[in-house]
């Protein structure tokens, strides 16, 4: 019964954007629930659109009812194409994968940063963060990557996304590290920040397949689902142009 209120909610109580995704991400079941109920809002709108119509034929009304009607009709009617769109980009984000949460422990995991990054891929961000504290040196790429997953888990966008930015100014091969930042904070409700780190590790990627797709994610994600349609077409067309 929650999930069926809070979908009703989702669906039609007006909300920012940012409140509505992240709603979305903290009950997925509402959020389908939402999209139903959207879906099937659309032959109700259509009915109601012909039968304000007919209801302002008849010479029986007063004028002022018969334009009122007309007037509704025609706002409710405007409203059609957008929510025919909205459903077609909700239909193209279904195919996309889940976005995962990034694994800390990976192929530049030394043995300086292995037990802080095991630490954060068994949850426990109280240790991670002594034992990056306790990291002595300059600060390197794979530390900042962990520095990033650790303030994003812990709830901090604006340090997560500058360690990110941090990392990869001292490497830009390493935009991985932008990517993993990027979908953690998305993960979290911190949407613009982490659109912006996946922008920008996919611009240092070359944009390649594997980021836009993290992108693509990370668009739908955020509610922005006419960016995240733009960057599905862009990965398709660089699929049929390998495949030439």
């Amino acid at each position: 019964m929650g999930d069926l209120l809070l979908g009703i909610v989702l669906a039609l109580v007006p909300m920012p954007r940012a409140i509505r995704y992240r709603l979305r991400l903290m009950a997925p079941e509402a959020a389908r629930r939402a999209d139903r109920l959207a879906d099937a809002a659309l032959p109700v709108i259509a009915v109601t659109v012909v039968g304000l119509l007919v209801a302002a034929i008849p010479p029986g009304p007063a004028t002022s009812l018969r334009l009122w009607s007309v007037g509704a009709a025609v706002g409710l009617a405007t409203g059609i194409p957008f929510a025919l769109e909205r459903r077609g980009w909700r239909r193209r984000v279904a195919t996309l994968p889940p976005l995962a949460e990034p694994v800390a422990t990976g192929p530049h995991t030394g043995d300086a940063t292995r037990a802080a990054a095991e630490a954060l891929d068994r949850g426990d961000v109280a240790a991670a963060g002594a034992l990056l504290a306790e990291l002595e040196g300059e600060p390197d790429p794979e530390r900042l990557r962990l520095a990033a997953l650790h303030a994003a888990r812990a709830g901090r966008g604006g340090p997560a996304r500058l360690q990110a930015l941090r990392a990869s100014q001292l490497d830009p091969d390493r935009w991985d590290v932008l990517l993993d930042a990027g979908v953690a904070l998305c993960r979290r409700g911190h949407f613009t920040a982490g659109v912006r780190l996946l922008e920008r590790g996919v611009e240092l990627s070359g944009r390649s397949r594997p980021a836009l797709l993290l992108l693509a994610s990370g668009e739908a994600v955020a509610g922005r689902l006419r960016e995240a349609v733009t960057v599905l077409d862009e990965i398709e067309g660089v699929s049929r142009g390998r495949r030439r």
